[in-house]
């Protein structure tokens, strides 16, 4: 059913998610798995965040509460113990802790220990790591986006990848008749590296304007 969708480039509830933002995203196979919804503000992208590879500055990674209380005197301990790049624990509020490392592999190894995960929300800040633009033609797909590469008004540097792509749209209707109508335009999130933003989403030999967009 979904393959039947996707025909002419358009975009149904079978072949997408809907969102709240009044964006889609293309549909994920089937798992029995439950996705637990993030209490993030803003209602972020459900995946983990991580930096990508460039030479010196600093990697933050924010520590707030979720099956319980935040312990820092554990958390630092733990860390001090597993984590040789980190240079500083601050407690930033009752709810809120910043960790700074020197090394970006640590910094995305934290997000995924269970030490923390399980316990607590850890996160790596959206726009240290990713940049949203929007890509606008018509009967372009999601599908077509998502083998591109972001391109840079400066030729000397390299191509960075594709995150993430959803359709825009608006809803239409109230109640039991709202609906979903997309639109031709594409949120697009690439990868973000130090000083660099994108100004061209390349697919082969097509090159297409890509409007800068903040990440939520």
């Amino acid at each position: 059913m979904a393959d039947r969708g996707r025909e002419g480039g358009n975009v149904t509830k079978e072949s997408v998610w809907e969102k709240p933002d009044g964006f889609q995203a293309e549909k994920q196979p089937a798992t029995d798995k439950k996705v637990e919804k993030s209490s993030e503000p803003g209602q972020p992208t459900p995946r983990v965040r991580k930096y990508h590879d460039h030479p010196g500055g600093q990697w933050v990674v924010f520590f707030r509460p979720k099956s319980m209380p935040l312990n820092v005197m554990r958390i630092a301990a733990d860390l001090e113990k597993n984590y040789s790049g980190v240079t500083e624990v601050t407690k930033l509020h009752r709810n809120k802790l910043r960790v700074a490392l020197d090394n970006a592999k640590e910094a995305n190894g934290i997000v995924c220990d269970p030490k923390f995960c399980v316990d607590y929300l850890v996160w790596i800040p959206a726009r240290s790591v990713e940049i949203d633009g929007v890509v606008s033609e018509e009967h372009l797909t999601v599908q077509q986006v998502l083998k591109g590469v972001g391109l840079f008004k400066r030729k000397n540097l390299p191509t960075v990848q594709v995150i993430e792509v959803r359709q825009m749209g608006s809803s239409d209707g109230d109640g039991e008749n709202k609906k979903f109508v997309p639109t031709n335009s594409y949120r697009v999130t690439f990868a973000k590296k130090a000083g660099t933003h994108q100004g061209f989403l390349q697919q082969q030999d097509d090159l297409r304007q890509v409007r800068r967009k903040s990440p939520d």
